[in-house]
């Protein structure tokens, strides 16, 4: 069976901070196998599109791929962290290998991002919560798209440790 060969132009890469569309640090795995199924829907993510998916706690990076399945996890601690890791894996002349990118997150560090691709040609999309997305994010992209309310399971366990969380 011969390969098919896919142009940089059609080629999609996905930018996904589960924390941010879930809407919380704390969650579960069903509530990231929710997400993943409406966020693909929203998306109209194409098949074969990269997706890598972030958080900014490493006890969460690793019920966050299990999962989700077929994505690249990033990760790095602290306030912000997802969103620089998933900036630092769209990073490297992204507008030459991939026609469309989705920004999976409604946060304000995304804005410059958005519009610089924008202005290379690349078609942006924003997926997001209604309720999080920034002002500077929306006035970036010519294209967002509003995530249904996803359970993200029981609130912060007492020990905050990961398997707590796991369901």
């Amino acid at each position: 069976m011969a390969a098919v060969s896919v142009t940089p132009l059609e080629r999609e890469l996905h930018l996904i901070d589960v924390e941010n569309l879930i809407g919380t640090p704390y969650f579960t795995a069903a509530a990231v196998r929710a997400l993943r199924s409406a966020y693909n829907c929203v998306s109209q993510a194409a098949t074969g599109a990269l997706q890598v998916i972030g958080t900014s706690a490493a006890s969460n990076v690793l019920i966050a791929a299990l999962a989700w399945g077929s994505a690249r996890p990033v990760f790095e601690n602290g306030p912000d962290g997802a969103d620089r890791a998933l900036l630092a894996a769209g990073e490297f002349a992204p507008e030459r290998r991939f026609g469309r990118i989705v920004i999976g997150s409604g946060d304000h560090v995304f804005a410059f991002y958005a519009a610089d691709l924008q202005s290379k040609g690349v078609e942006v999309t924003v997926v997001c919560r209604p309720e999080a997305l920034s002002r500077k994010l929306l006035l970036a992209v010519n294209d967002v798209r509003y995530l249904p309310h996803i359970d993200s399971g029981p609130t912060a366990p007492a020990s905050h440790g990961a398997l707590g969380r796991v369901a």
